[in-house]
């Protein structure tokens, strides 16, 4: 008990007297400077990283972006699924088409004769022409050959 006693005694003298600090408005200042001179000094790459990422100290911040990035991934994954899926099924009614016309050619027009012999001809060409307008130029194609039969004559 004796300690404890001494212990108190102390830490109220403690209290009582002031600290020994003289013009503490001083001593505030030139921390106030130091601190500022600190962060002045900061290097201006180290400032700009601080501006782009400072965001990451910010927990709700890293979990809303998180799930964001989750939310894109997903979405262009579903998309992908649905693009190949589209793939498969016009590959398949191309297969189908193309078997369709190898069965019958004397029935099918002039037009599809030569969009089949062009696809099979030449399956690797990076050309894409869409098909309306191939059928206008293989019209124009045959106008123009029968105008040149009928000049022949």
């Amino acid at each position: 008990m004796e300690e404890k006693e001494a212990y108190k005694r102390i830490v109220e003298t403690l209290r009582r007297s002031e600290a020994g600090l003289e013009d503490k408005e001083q001593l505030k200042a030139r921390i106030s400077r130091a601190i500022k001179a600190r962060s002045a000094k900061q290097n201006p790459a180290d400032r700009f990283l601080k501006l782009l990422f400072g965001w990451v100290d910010i927990l709700w911040m890293r979990w809303s972006v998180s799930a964001l990035a989750l939310v894109l991934v997903a979405s262009f994954l579903v998309q992908q699924v649905g693009v190949s899926q589209r793939m498969v099924r016009m590959e398949k009614q191309l297969i189908h088409i193309e078997s369709k016309q190898m069965e019958e050619p004397e029935s099918s027009g002039y037009s599809q004769q030569v969009l089949l012999r062009l696809y099979t001809r030449s399956q690797s060409d990076s050309i894409t022409v869409s098909r309306a307008d191939l059928e206008k130029l293989l019209q124009e194609y045959q106008q123009m050959k029968k105008t040149s039969n009928s000049l022949d004559l």
